[in-house]
């Protein structure tokens, strides 16, 4: 009966991995009956789902003198946030104007943007990257 147990649990921690998750997963001990499992994804998905949980309950069990302090915290990430972006902007300007004598304008995402996803930077080549890339070395990053 433990082989048993044990062999349904492997079983249902690989359909777990491979992202199945609907069939049995072993028999309950109190009357030997198949016992369905809930079908989820993979295990990634249901830490996922737990994690966001997780954060739905601290949200609701949070005061209101923690809510703002997360609140005043993420005002200064967004001021952060668009202090770096003039900054980025003076020096493209700067640049394009000595370079090529034009102003480039960047402006920053509007606030309805959260997210910004910049490049991988082994995937950007830069000024460089061609005749690193043709003289078969590489720019070390960082």
């Amino acid at each position: 009966a433990q082989y048993k147990d044990w062999f349904d649990m492997v079983k249902r921690q690989q359909e777990l991995n491979a992202g199945g998750g609907a069939g049995t997963s072993g028999t309950d001990n109190s009357n030997n009956m198949p016992q369905e499992s809930p079908p989820t994804s993979s295990l990634s998905e249901l830490s996922e789902t737990i994690r966001e949980a997780e954060i739905e309950l601290s949200i609701a069990m949070a005061s209101k003198d923690q809510l703002e302090r997360v609140h005043k915290r993420l005002e200064a990430l967004r001021a952060d946030k668009v202090a770096r972006y003039k900054v980025l902007a003076h020096i493209v300007f700067d640049v394009g104007y000595r370079e090529l004598n034009d102003g480039i304008v960047v402006e920053p995402p509007s606030e309805d943007d959260a997210t910004v996803e910049f490049p991988r930077l082994s995937s950007v080549p830069g000024v460089f990257g061609d005749q690193l890339t043709m003289s078969g070395e590489e720019l070390p990053v960082g």
